[in-house]
């Protein structure tokens, strides 16, 4: 084959699949994004989806270039809503470049990334600080954990390297896909337009999904107060997927059809379910007969739970467990 003919050559394009949480009002909630690149970039790519019968439908084009890579150096839990100072993530790229930005700009949205730390469990993060330490080597810091209500992919101990990185820069798009489509394997065929679905050109995609844009937030500020009486009102505070920037209003919208929670309280050292309860409000009381039926005591300073709030769509969202002071 020819110089000429070869422009028309293309390597099968690396791609990722995430089911990430909401970072946009307009986004779709139920469809994963999917993020591709190669090199050279064809300039588009298609999407085919194959249906259950084997047939391939068209499903979307990609316009523009992931900025992909993965990790370099183990990755640990770190702080939510303030500043991780103390990390430095090394990530190596495939293809693109990273620049640092402002406080102001990142707290506006800026820099926001993606990490896997473990198949299909994504974290969303952002940095402050990008510096070319290497061939195609950034050290990220000044970063942002637990973006958008994944703190809960931010595992305990450490995430090794290797982990694939994904830039958040509006160069993904959403993957079509029904809400009954939840948890079923689904396929794809992804290439250049010059080219059909069958070709070396063309990359595999397959995963399952679960509509993680649906799931609700992790209540924050949990807290317990000791009756008199030797009543417990523990109270919660929620937080909200969609239309939570305004600071103007007096609390943030719901975003489900209707408020309920679901809380488990636990056993002090060994974390076993003592009581599970559904709630309509964002507090409960855990009355004396019952602390009695459960830990055979009233005389205890400290209370281990877990609490979350419940979508109609995809059931319990993500939990909050702490232990608190009562």
């Amino acid at each position: 084959m020819g110089l000429d003919a070869c422009k028309y050559c293309f390597a099968a394009p690396v791609v990722v699949a995430m089911d990430l949480p909401l970072l946009g009002e307009t986004e779709d909630p139920v469809a994963p994004r999917l993020a591709a690149a190669a090199s050279p970039w064809p300039g588009l790519l298609r999407v085919y989806r194959e249906m259950d019968d084997g047939e391939l439908r068209f499903d979307i084009e990609a316009q523009t270039a992931a900025t992909l890579g993965y990790t370099t150096n183990a990755f640990v839990a770190g702080p939510e809503a303030r500043w991780d100072e103390g990390m430095r993530l090394l990530v190596r790229l495939s293809q693109g470049e990273l620049s640092s930005r402002t406080k102001e700009a990142v707290l506006a949205g800026a820099n926001r990334a993606a990490v896997e730390w473990a198949p299909g469990i994504w974290e969303v993060f952002q940095f402050r600080d990008a510096e070319l330490v290497g061939e195609r080597l950034y050290a990220l810091t000044g970063l942002l954990r637990g973006v958008a209500g994944t703190e809960d992919a931010m595992a305990a101990g450490v995430l090794a390297e290797g982990a694939r990185f994904v830039l958040l820069d509006g160069a993904s798009v959403a993957l079509p896909m029904d809400l009954s489509e939840r948890g079923q394997m689904l396929n794809w065929r992804i290439g250049p337009t010059t080219k059909s679905p069958d070709s070396a050109s063309y990359a595999s995609l397959s995963g399952t999904f679960e509509a993680r844009g649906l799931r609700p937030l992790s209540p924050v500020h949990v807290t317990g107060e000791r009756s008199a009486d030797r009543d417990i009102v523990i109270r919660w505070i929620r937080r909200t997927r969609i239309g939570g920037d305004d600071w103007d209003g007096v609390d943030v919208p719901l975003g489900e059809e209707k408020e309920a929670y679901a809380l488990d309280l636990l056993h002090p050292v060994t974390g076993t379910l003592l009581r599970s309860v559904d709630v309509a409000a964002p507090e409960w009381t855990y009355q004396e007969a019952d602390q009695i039926a459960d830990l055979g005591t009233t005389s205890f300073d400290t209370l281990r739970l877990r609490v979350a709030q419940i979508s109609q769509s995809v059931g319990r969202g993500t939990a909050r467990e702490t232990m608190i002071h009562v």
